[in-house]
């Protein structure tokens, strides 16, 4: 029989206290409740709904206070969050991923279940496999179509043919709920007016949507916006039904970069210890699970090795300048393959509390779990 090290109940404790096991992600309860808060004013300020996506951080305890009620709604990024949360009581969901006709079966057996699970795709082939299995298991299946409102993401252009022939390809159970669209420039950007200006362009471009499939007879129920910086800055949303917005809740340096999240709202810190120290050259050794959460990568043989898109290496460098942001490099820092740590700066107390999202650490509030 294998014996486990038991450890202390870190309920109570403070975050100094050397029983509390490390690496430990740690959440501000205050920070999480102002942020949630937040989030549901505004959306009721805008008339919409509020559909929050659980991605970050994949809780229920969290979910039923960021959700404006224990059923709903909400938004996940996997079926298996879909089937945890609606094992969990929570009835409306959106599978805000394009759907693959191999993940039907799974989508109709927790449909089945009593959740309204709800899916979205952007071509005429899936909207086709989806009506075929529709047909074959004699279930009906909600569907959005996926709106591209800026060209960052996947999705049919507002003002392109295809988003009638894809409703038109929804028959025999596979029931057109709506259109949905995220606004990915929102996150390429050099001010809050940029953000603005996808906010509106992201409303009227899925409001275009929206009207065009009305026009040609079909009913639109559902007119589904979101992304963290368009909630916060948005200043009208008239033709929308609901918004999506997710790393609100924890926030992190990314979006404090983006100026949507000010640093006393990042609710998500990771708390780690420093395990070693170098006075004569100025590094330490902390401990933060870097093995147990990013495995190292398997190289790619050379025929799939791809170049960065220019959205993607701009994030890469943006999180780059937070991570060193005075010279773009790592001071105090040697890269070591296999198990061997990475040495950075230590100063003052061993342990450590640092920001979530690539962050630097931070001395800890001695405050309780």
């Amino acid at each position: 029989m294998t014996n486990r090290l038991r450890r202390a109940d870190p309920v109570g404790r403070l975050l100094t206290d050397p029983e509390v096991a490390t690496p430990a992600f740690v959440i501000d309860d205050a920070k999480l409740q102002v942020n949630l808060d937040f989030a549901k004013e505004k959306a009721a300020r805008l008339g919409v709904t509020l559909r929050p996506h659980l991605k970050t951080h994949k809780s229920i305890e969290i979910a039923r206070r960021q959700m404006l009620s224990p059923e709903g709604p909400a938004t996940v990024s996997t079926l298996a969050e879909a089937r945890y949360f609606a094992e969990n009581g929570v009835k409306d969901l959106i599978y805000a991923v394009g759907i693959a006709p191999q993940k039907l079966a799974d989508v109709a057996a927790i449909r089945e279940a009593g959740c309204d699970l709800k899916i979205i795709l952007d071509n005429v082939a899936a909207a086709k496999a989806v009506s075929a299995f529709c047909t074959r298991r004699g279930v009906t299946i909600p569907v959005l179509i996926e709106v591209d409102c800026d060209g960052h993401r996947s999705g049919v252009r507002p003002e392109s043919e295809l988003l009638i022939e894809i409703a038109r390809a929804l028959t025999d159970g596979a029931e057109l709920a709506g259109v949905l669209t995220h606004a990915g420039a929102s996150y390429d950007v050099e001010n809050l007016a940029v953000i603005r200006r996808a906010a509106a362009n992201e409303r009227d471009g899925i409001v275009t949507a929206a009207n065009r499939l009305r026009e040609a007879g079909f009913e639109v129920r559902i007119v589904s916006i979101g992304s963290t910086p368009t909630m916060t800055h948005a200043e009208d949303e008239t033709g929308v039904t609901e918004i999506r917005a997710g790393v609100y809740a924890l926030g992190d340096l990314f979006m404090m970069n983006l100026g949507v999240v000010p640093m006393d709202r990042i609710a998500g810190t990771v708390l780690c210890t420093v395990i070693g120290h170098q006075p004569e050259k100025g590094q330490g050794d902390r401990r933060r699970g870097r093995e147990g959460h990013a495995p190292r990568p398997r190289p790619r043989p050379p025929a799939l090795r791809l170049r960065l898109r220019p959205r993607l290496r701009r994030r890469r460098q943006a999180a780059s300048r937070l991570r060193h942001p005075h010279d773009g490099r790592q001071s105090g820092t040697r890269h070591h393959r296999g198990r061997r740590r990475r040495p950075t700066q230590a100063r003052g107390p061993a342990r450590r509390h640092a920001p979530s999202h690539h962050a630097q650490p931070r001395l800890p509030d001695r405050g309780a779990l």
